[in-house]
């Protein structure tokens, strides 16, 4: 079993803000699915953070606890409409050598012990592929007509309605992918993103179920319009 390594905390803008965003000539520039209206990632040009963490000693500049991000967005603590999405980001560790890099540099900064005391549950939003910068492979490298051609044949009936991985073994295929498409951005990295649910009343999910991506349909900042089906 892969070793899953969080990497802390986010606060992201609502989707539904980064429509006109995501035009046309973008999504069909940069998605696998270009059908998808505004994707979602780990990648904060693809998907705009609302306050990154201002410790520059944090790695990637994520939040080590939910706390922190309330300490300084008390509005993401809200389910009214135009609230910050809050997301874990979580790296699964697929050899040593990625383990080796991520946990020692990880060591002593997540520190979850100060949510205990909160009210959390969580949905699970899909597997998304970057670099070790979090600059996707998905949704933010520019290939060439024929290898991105090549890609909506064979990838995208892989890929859920926010244009990310639902089963982790593809992802983990991806991003072996990347590494020979985009060996400027190697090693990628395959990784986990679930939103944050501030509420006793939604239903906490299993983080290792690949729920289809409509299950967030009712959570504060991820509505979205409806998305035909990927082509197999």
């Amino acid at each position: 079993m892969d070793d899953v390594v969080v990497l802390g905390f986010d606060a992201r803008v609502p989707v539904t803000q980064q429509l006109s965003v995501w035009t046309d000539q973008r999504r069909s520039d940069f998605l696998i699915r270009p059908e998808v209206p505004s994707p979602i990632s780990v990648d904060r040009d693809v998907w705009p953070v609302v306050s990154a963490n201002p410790d520059e000693g944090y790695p990637l500049f994520l939040w080590g606890s939910l706390r922190e991000i309330l300490g300084t967005l008390p509005g993401a603590a809200t389910r009214a409409s135009g609230a910050p999405v809050i997301v874990e980001i979580a790296v699964v560790a697929t050899d040593e050598e990625s383990l080796q890099y991520w946990e020692p540099m990880m060591f002593d900064f997540v520190d979850t012990p100060k949510d205990l005391g909160s009210t959390l549950a969580s949905e699970y939003l899909g597997y998304d592929v970057a670099d070790r910068f979090l600059i996707s492979g998905l949704s933010n490298c520019k290939l060439s007509e024929q290898e991105m051609a090549t890609l909506r044949k064979d990838w995208s009936g892989a890929l859920n309605n926010w244009g990310l991985f639902n089963d982790v073994q593809e992802a983990k295929a991806f991003r072996l992918l990347c590494n020979h498409l985009v060996p400027e951005h190697a090693p990628f990295e395959a990784y986990r993103l679930r939103q944050i649910l501030l509420s006793a009343r939604i239903r906490s999910t299993n983080s290792d179920c690949a729920l289809p991506c409509q299950t967030t349909s009712g959570a504060p900042g991820l509505t979205q319009a409806p998305v035909p089906p990927a082509n197999n």
